[in-house]
């Protein structure tokens, strides 16, 4: 589960990309994408480029841009990865990352 209190745009929201229980090589990967949408809607949050930052061990974060951390609730988050051959796989590969986004404490 990531946490972040409404508003805010750190910290960035970390990952490390598995298959199961196994930690995914991104280095052919020519690009990573977090997804994100409240749990009980359809329409995307987030969908946006994420950084890789040590592609070996999978670990990929993003960082949240104006406005993505607005609206306190549950979100469902994803990260699809696109591999140099065209192909796109997404993770986690059963059900979802959760981003719970708590509401600050004077309503701003």
């Amino acid at each position: 589960m990531i946490f972040v209190k409404q508003g805010d745009r750190r910290p960035a929201a970390p990952a490390t990309i598995k298959r199961g229980s196994t930690v995914v090589d991104l280095t052919t990967a020519t690009s990573v994408t977090f997804k994100m949408r409240p749990m009980y809607r359809l329409d995307l949050t987030v969908d946006d480029a994420a950084t890789v930052l040590v592609a070996a061990s999978g670990t990929v974060e993003y960082r949240w841009a104006v406005g993505d951390t607005d609206t306190s609730g549950d979100y469902f988050a994803e990260w699809e990865v696109l591999w140099s051959d065209g192909t796109t796989e997404t993770f986690p590969t059963i059900d979802y990352d959760v981003v719970h986004i708590s509401s600050v404490l004077d309503g701003s």
